[in-house]
């Protein structure tokens, strides 16, 4: 027979990154926000096209994060289903999966944490080259 885990650790992991994703896709409107002041403030500069991949990288980003939350969501009920047999216990076996979900969930805030970086220097070039021009 196999060995049998706690489910709710799973489930608080699940959970937090749900509350992640949220707060990401809050923090990507703030970042559109912000790139449309930008975009009204250099209509005329050469930072437009560096505006718009930013703002296909943000679409990007909303859509992977909505890959994600999905993937999670699954796994949840996944599991969820089986600690229901299991008197709150989920196969051995289900922790694979998730290790492979948290290093997909690593990859994700490395890629997300680079944009942010990146978009951050680009809106402090913004406001050196706005200065310029005053």
């Amino acid at each position: 027979m196999e060995n049998l885990r706690e489910y709710i650790t799973e489930h608080k992991d699940h959970m937090e990154w749900l509350k992640e994703f949220e707060f990401c896709r809050k923090e990507i409107s703030f970042f559109e926000g912000r790139l449309a002041e930008i975009l009204k403030n250099h209509q005329n500069s050469g930072m437009r096209p560096r505006a718009e991949q930013f703002q296909n990288q943000f679409i990007r980003q909303r859509e992977i994060i909505d890959i994600m939350e999905h993937k999670v969501n699954i796994h949840e009920f996944e599991n969820a289903e089986l600690a229901k047999l299991n008197n709150g216990h989920i196969p051995d076996h289900c922790a694979i999966d998730h290790l492979h979900m948290r290093e997909e969930i690593k990859i994700f805030w490395k890629i997300y944490e680079d944009l942010k970086g990146k978009f951050n220097h680009f809106c402090v070039a913004c406001k050196v080259d706005k200065a310029k021009a005053s």
